[in-house]
């Protein structure tokens, strides 16, 4: 607990107004379905399929969120996450990690990463839901 409130005393909200997401993930079907769920709530979204384009997009925007998938190519989520929070210039995003792995080790090897929580795939919306309201991520309705 620790290490988390740690970390969620460094993260600054990126944007005054409009929430947007980055989702990092490599499967098109899943890129797809988070998507649309998101942008159906109301929040802007951007794409990564890997964990190297995530960086690169989160250097040159300032995103309130990222959903970060673990095991991509190129990068993984636990190096995405690390370089974008030590590269971060004006704002840290929160990153939420996406993992089909869902055992107690996995969660707290995230947070240990510097990601702020955990979901697992295959997700229901009321746990995306839960996430972004817990997040601050505005008044969401499912």
């Amino acid at each position: 607990t620790e290490l988390l409130n740690s970390i969620n005393s460094n993260i600054r909200p990126c944007s005054s107004s409009g929430s947007r997401i980055l989702v990092a993930e490599d499967n098109v079907i899943n890129q797809k379905l988070i998507c649309t769920l998101l942008r159906k709530l109301g929040f802007d979204t951007d794409v990564a399929e890997n964990g190297k384009i995530a960086v690169e997009l989160c250097e040159q925007e300032n995103y309130d969120l990222v959903f970060m998938d673990i095991q991509m190519p190129e990068m993984d989520g636990y190096q995405a996450t690390k370089l974008i929070q030590e590269n971060a210039t004006s704002c840290i995003p929160k990153i939420i990690a996406l993992t089909a792995n869902a055992t107690e080790e996995d969660r707290v090897k995230c947070l240990a990463a510097g990601m702020q929580d955990f979901m697992s795939k295959p997700f229901e919306l009321e746990r995306l839901v839960e996430l972004l309201k817990k997040h601050g991520m505005g008044a969401v309705q499912a």
